[in-house]
């Protein structure tokens, strides 16, 4: 059943896939093989991957299965590949190449491959993103990057090939996803699909409703049931549910409910089969019930298995090994030859857990049928060692007799306590720590919670006080487990008694007391002990997870209600993100007032830091850091004393009342607090006086309306959607008034639709907006960043014309902003030489070089005669002008001489215009090192340095 879905293009990290409220009014289409069919036929496709991200169960590995059948050849010729079966070091060709062997026998050459199928390209699916970091527990979130890199060479070595990656939304905030990706979301179930989904398993099943006599299915009205009938799996796994005497409509049931269920159905079942079967059914109930227990017990230690060791297949090796470590063997009965391992005989007893298809050079290994069976039974193991540990506690508190047995027991844990929660991060799977918050209310008898707590306690306590459990000596070495440092284990174990602390405890949280016995407060020697261990990207994954708040002596906990992941633009604000939700004032402080030197800050955002200042005991708002916070804060209101009329004063600063005059320096001033304010959500919900209606809009001037687009677009990208909408609306009154001249507003939204990489929604809202002519008709402005946007349609050529008709000469281009420009000149030297556009761009420019225009040629247009006229010698005129010094100040200008180099291929040209030391360039603008240059460069700026570094013979520190 065709899945609806949103469509969107990504534009940098400020671009928040995890946020549903991103996702929240963009709208939802149901052409999904439409769009996908037309999506591969474009050219676009071969630039960038397309990314589809949905929730676990929501098809995405079924889609990929029904891709490479029906657009297999002649329309294309369709790989697919299993992300977590790859070596992910590898490139991406031989990645390829190992998958072409598998399925077919025969040794593929890449290059022979591609150049045989120039009619029927290569269509390469990459499914499961988040898998191949569950199967190697590393993070590699240049992967993606990876795969656009290897789509760029193959396009310019004219062997385009089309590329699709899958993922769960709520992993990909670690990968670093190249602008302009096109990213599609599947959709949620909706009623509709709900409604066709059920009368189609009604209609196959009704043979098997007559003869059970139980009624069709249907999904119950309630909430909760509703919610989990949006997935896909979890509308089939409730239709099976409810098949045994109609169960569903009786039951309250959450997913962690829903899984317990069937996965005691399923086993239920299989032990009821054949002639033990009947000795099985024979059995009292509480005995059946038990022995169902020791099965899912059984199955919960293959799922810890796959967790501990950050996989998602255990081999059968180690299986054996982990079912004898926790007791869980299954005794059986050997008439005669060789008896089953307890392996084997897990693996043919459940058809949910199967022989993995993963190659990794594993001759036998296991993996559930999906990877939310294994989830729910880590969450289900996790939840029994504790419960386990909380039940003795419990007894042993009520008795003051067997007070130092509690004591022995709080300090000293059952092995497997610590064997669960010693080897793996919750944090880093972030479903299973939620399924361990919803399951455990439902098993946790009375006084189990507060028995956890103090065991939690108490163990933290020990890490802290340097006697930490005697287990972390030896236990671990008695595991099957990959072992690490000693000091890795105490750091992934406390992390995760804090993150269980925190799921267990009601909204007020988990609180934890231990006495201060140097001058550092034990809970930063234990944020300390975290940062040693975990890099600050791994840490800050538990933002959105918990949030703490320290008092001196004592820490309060609390879980996030709704884990959102928070985007971060740079290595100071993960620090930030970090030390924030850890409780850090000490980090937290100085960190964020170098963000706000790097990003900017909101007024509110900083007052906060006052508050920060005293609790971290940094002195009082009249310490250094104080006048750090006032000197910034004065700089944010210094417009206040300014005096305008103009509305984004009132905009930035409501309370600002009685303005007088305009004053030319207020526009400065206030697009400075604008900038200040920039990624502040408060800002998006600033009044706009003055601009409330479509009318307004229209009519601001060309400088008004480019400041408001930035300003709102700055926090709120769906922003300029919106807009454009309420003009389409408002088309036939905005025509009357703009009949004999053009709206400023176009060209500007444009250029913000053109910044965010919109997508095919944002090509139909322009189409309406142009045919419609609500705007007027374009003027040069409006033209230019047209055809920027829509470069890759089917009405360039006629855009080209218009712009042809419409650039008379130098002087009409003076009023478009210079990256809009710089952009226009580079893909005038994407086309053919006799191409129109680039033809009578390159007169323009030679002209002007030529002419009076020429004693102050300026930047762009030295830009366009190097790039559109490479004869002409423009070096000499550039040094004169003081050009060639600014390249080597302005980053933006000399990445746009490189491009243009590269257009001309000709790294020579770059000769005395990088002040003849590349190296240095590169390390004066902090792109000598991998992870800087991926943090300012665009995907087609990486590539650009690349290519100029590895044709002037430099090396660089990027692999």
């Amino acid at each position: 059943m065709p899945q609806a879905y949103q469509v969107i293009r990504y534009s940098g990290r400020a671009v928040n896939l995890e946020n549903e409220a991103l996702w929240a009014d963009l709208p939802t289409r149901d052409d999904l093989g439409g769009y996908l069919t037309a999506f591969f036929a474009s050219p676009y496709s071969a630039a960038s991957p397309l990314l589809v991200l949905g929730h676990p169960g929501s098809g995405k590995s079924l889609l990929t299965e029904l891709i490479a059948a029906r657009l297999s050849a002649p329309a294309f010729n369709t790989v697919r590949l299993e992300l977590r079966d790859i070596d992910p070091e590898a490139d991406i060709q031989a990645q390829i190449e190992e998958q072409i062997r598998e399925d077919t026998g025969h040794d593929v050459n890449w290059v022979d491959f591609a150049k045989a199928l120039a009619g029927n390209p290569p269509l390469i699916i990459l499914d499961g993103y988040d898998e191949l970091l569950q199967s190697t527990g590393k993070v590699f979130a240049g992967y993606l990057d990876k795969v656009q890199r290897f789509q760029t060479r193959e396009m310019r070595l004219k062997r385009p090939v089309r590329i699709m990656v899958t993922s769960r939304l709520t992993l990909i905030d670690k990968a670093a996803i190249p602008d302009g990706t096109t990213v599609l979301r599947l959709m949620e179930f909706d009623e509709n699909r709900r409604d066709r989904w059920t009368a189609i398993w009604n209609g196959t099943n009704a043979a098997y409703f007559a003869q059970a006599n139980v009624e069709r299915f249907a999904v119950p009205q309630r909430a909760q049931l509703v919610e989990l009938a949006q997935q896909p799996l979890l509308l089939l796994m409730l239709a099976i549910y409810d098949a045994d005497a109609n169960e569903l409509s009786r039951s309250q049931l959450d997913r962690t409910i829903l899984y317990d269920s069937l996965l005691r159905r399923f086993i239920h079942r299989e032990r009821a089969k054949g002639e033990s079967g009947r000795e099985f059914e024979a059995l009292p109930a509480a005995r059946r019930e038990s022995l169902v227990d020791e099965d899912l017990v059984r199955l919960g230690v293959a799922a810890i298995g796959m967790f501990n060791r950050r996989s998602l297949h255990i081999l059968q090796s180690d299986l054996d090994r982990d079912i004898d470590y926790f007791g869980a063997r299954r005794e059986i009965e050997v008439s005669g030859g060789e008896a089953l391992s307890q392996a084997d005989l897990l693996l043919g007893s459940f058809f949910f857990i199967h022989e993995s298809r993963s190659r990794g050079g594993v001759a036998t290994a296991f993996e559930f049928l999906h990877n939310t069976f294994g989830e729910f039974l880590t969450a289900d193991f996790i939840v029994r060692r504790l419960l386990q540990q909380a039940t003795l506690v419990s007894k042993l508190r009520d008795d003051d007799v067997l007070l130092p047995a509690l004591r022995e027991n709080l300090a000293n844990p059952h092995e497997f306590w610590f064997a669960g929660l010693s080897f793996t991060a919750l944090h880093t799977r972030p479903v299973v720590l939620r399924m361990i918050q919803e399951w455990l209310p439902h098993r946790a008898g009375a006084g189990a919670v507060s028995s956890l707590q103090l065991v939690i306690a108490q163990q933290l306590r020990d890490v802290l006080s340097e006697t930490p459990p005697a287990w972390f000596v030896h236990g671990p070495a008695a595991t099957a487990f990959d072992r690490f440092s000693y000091l890795g284990h105490l750091a992934v174990y406390t992390l995760n008694l804090v993150l269980t602390g925190a799921m267990i405890s009601d909204h007020s949280g988990f609180a934890l007391t231990i006495p201060a016995t140097g001058g550092e407060t034990p809970w930063m020697r234990l944020v300390s002990l975290w940062r040693s261990w975990f890099s600050p990207e791994a840490l800050a994954g538990v933002a959105p997870m918990i949030e703490c708040e320290v008092d001196g002596a004592t820490v309060k906990v609390r879980a996030v209600s709704d884990f959102r992941l928070v985007n971060s633009r740079s290595r100071i604000e993960t620090l930030v993100i970090q030390s924030r939700a850890l409780g850090d004032d000490l980090t937290y402080v100085p960190a964020a007032l170098s963000l706000a030197d790097v990003h900017g800050a909101a007024p509110a955002d900083l007052e906060a830091l006052y508050l920060a200042i005293r609790r971290a005991g940094l002195g009082t708002r009249a310490s250094l850091f104080g006048d750090l916070i006032d000197a910034r804060l004065t700089k944010l209101r210094a417009v206040d004393t300014t005096e305008s009329d103009t509305w984004l004063l009132r905009a930035a600063l409501p309370g600002g009342d009685d303005v007088g005059p305009a004053l030319a320096p207020i526009t400065q001033a206030a697009w400075e607090v604008v900038q200040a304010a920039e990624g502040s959500a408060s800002l998006a919900d600033l009044p706009l006086t003055g601009v409330e209606s479509a009318e307004e809009l229209a009519g601001l001037s060309w400088y008004d309306a480019r400041l408001l687009v930035r300003a709102k677009s700055s926090t709120d990208p769906q922003w300029i959607h919106l807009a454009i909408d309420d003009l389409i609306a408002a088309g036939a009154a905005l025509r009357a008034e703009f009949q004999d001249r053009p709206s400023q507003f176009l060209a500007p939204a444009l250029a913000e639709l053109r910044r965010q990489g919109s997508g095919i929604s944002a090509e139909y809202l322009v189409q309406d907006l142009v045919m419609q002519e609500a705007l007027g008709r374009p003027d040069l402005a409006a033209l230019v960043e047209l055809r920027l946007f829509v470069r890759e349609s089917m009405e360039e050529r006629a855009l080209d014309n218009a712009l042809v008709r419409a650039i008379g000469g130098w002087r009409d281009l003076w009023h478009i902003s210079e990256s809009s420009l710089v952009a226009l000149i580079h893909l005038a030297g994407e086309q053919q030489s006799g191409a129109l556009l680039r033809r009578h761009l390159s007169g323009v420019f030679e002209k002007a070089w030529e002419s009076q225009d020429r004693h102050r040629p300026g930047f762009a247009l030295s830009l366009a005669v190097f790039t559109l006229r490479p004869e002409i010698d423009v070096q000499p005129t550039m040094e004169a002008q003081g050009i060639v010094e600014g390249l080597s100040r302005r980053r933006s200008w000399m990445l746009a001489f490189i491009r243009s180099a590269r257009q001309r291929n000709d790294v020579g040209a770059l000769d005395g215009l990088i002040d003849r030391s590349p190296s240095r360039w590169l390390q004066q603008n902090g792109l000598a090192e991998l992870r800087t240059a991926r943090a300012v460069l665009t995907a087609q700026q990486f590539d650009d340095v690349s290519w100029m570094a590895t044709n002037l013979g430099v090396t660089l520190l990027w692999n």
